[in-house]
């Protein structure tokens, strides 16, 4: 604009914004010789800028800018124009949002650190068990391939040629069609041929096998002779024992997921009380627990809220009053991840985990005579336990 347009002021504005009272005027910058370049500047309201931005300002009329500054906030927005009858309102009042404090900034911050914290560790629990499926079925893969390299059709014996051509007559599928099959051993294949095999008369030439004589309708089957595995398969048991990962694969586990809580491997001494302990069970297709995950309050504190980012004196907390619900939560994620170490140690024998829960005698009835377990501590005396059934 002109330079003799400067000598018109626009209206200067108090305002109040978020309990701060500033100034707002347009001040005229030269852009060469003959152009002025308006810019709208904010300055904080005090007397001394009253009477500098308008020397011809009436005392009276800084009085009367004290006192509208001096009336108590409301948490309004107000703004008044400088006009020739005094401080005008130029607009209706409106709420404006009360800024947040420096500690309700710091809390939601924390909250938000806390959100995301939990969000990587289940990202990484996510990418911790899709690895542990592809393996797992790469691994069940390679083995079915391996078994059917290796399956074959077997060679008849001398015994099965003679009892086909003794028995011309036999219809359907000969015997031979069944001996696709190598699953029975050479051993007991010599002892069920033994067994089979009928009593030599005397006087009679010794064969290798033939088929016994019809018996008579009402007459009595001899005895058979039970095999000699009969003892062994009614000694083997229902259930395998789990096969427990190594000392030093848990504690990695456990430090991608929580890196600064201490841990070290610990005697396996199984205690005999579990008074502030929580359990996770590993159980089977049919809900029988074949292992558990043993954690005291305060190595669960300390994983839970190392999951969870917590500060340390969060988790001494609540190690001494107990663990709070997001804690447990954070714990159920870190046993999931343990649950995946034992599949991947037992492929044949896979289970599944339940949630955490307080240590009751019908819960385990078994904890205090585990067949295998692994200990880990975190000092001075957290402990977490892996027992094996």
């Amino acid at each position: 604009m002109p330079k003799d347009a400067a000598r018109r002021r626009d209206p200067i504005k108090l305002v109040r914004r978020s309990g701060q009272w500033s100034l707002e005027f347009n001040r005229l910058i030269a852009v060469d010789d003959q152009v002025m370049r308006p810019e709208r500047c904010h300055v904080a309201a005090t007397t001394d800028v009253l009477r500098s931005l308008d020397p011809s300002c009436p005392p009276h009329r800084v009085r009367d800018a004290e006192a509208i500054m001096q009336q108590p906030d409301d948490g309004s927005e107000r703004v008044f124009e400088l006009a020739e009858d005094g401080w005008v309102p130029a607009s209706p009042s409106t709420n404006s949002q009360r800024p947040l404090s420096r500690t309700e900034m710091m809390a939601m911050i924390g909250e938000l650190q806390t959100q995301l914290t939990l969000m990587r560790g289940l990202h990484d629990t996510l990418l911790t068990r899709i690895v542990s499926m592809e393996s797992a079925l790469q691994a069940k893969a390679a083995k079915e391939a391996e078994q059917m390299s290796h399956t074959g059709r077997r060679v008849p014996s001398r015994r099965d040629m003679l009892a086909v051509l003794q028995r011309p007559e036999t219809s359907g599928p000969l015997a031979l069609d069944g001996l696709r099959s190598a699953d029975t051993s050479s051993a007991a294949h010599a002892a069920t041929s033994a067994a089979e095999s009928p009593a030599l008369k005397a006087g009679e030439p010794r064969t290798d096998a033939g088929p016994q004589p019809p018996r008579p309708a009402g007459a009595a089957s001899p005895p058979e002779t039970p095999p000699a595995s009969a003892p062994a398969a009614a000694a083997k048991p229902t259930s395998a024992r789990l096969v427990l990962p190594a000392s030093a694969e848990v504690i990695e586990c456990l430090r991608m997921l929580a890196a600064d809580v201490v841990l070290t491997p610990a005697a396996a001494i199984v205690p005999a009380d579990f008074t502030d302990f929580y359990v996770a069970r590993l159980i089977d297709a049919s809900d029988e627990a074949l292992g558990l995950i043993l954690i005291n309050q305060r190595a669960g504190a300390a994983l839970g809220g190392g999951l969870l980012g917590l500060p340390l004196t969060a988790r001494e907390e609540q190690a001494r009053r107990g663990i709070a619900k997001d804690t447990l939560e954070g714990l159920n994620e870190i046993c999931n991840n343990i649950g995946g170490l034992v599949n991947r140690k037992n492929p044949k024998a896979y289970t599944r985990i339940r949630p955490l829960e307080r240590v009751t005698a019908t819960a385990v009835p078994w904890v205090s005579n585990p067949a295998a377990a692994l200990g880990i501590t975190n000092p001075p005396n957290g402990v977490l336990w892996l027992l094996s059934r």
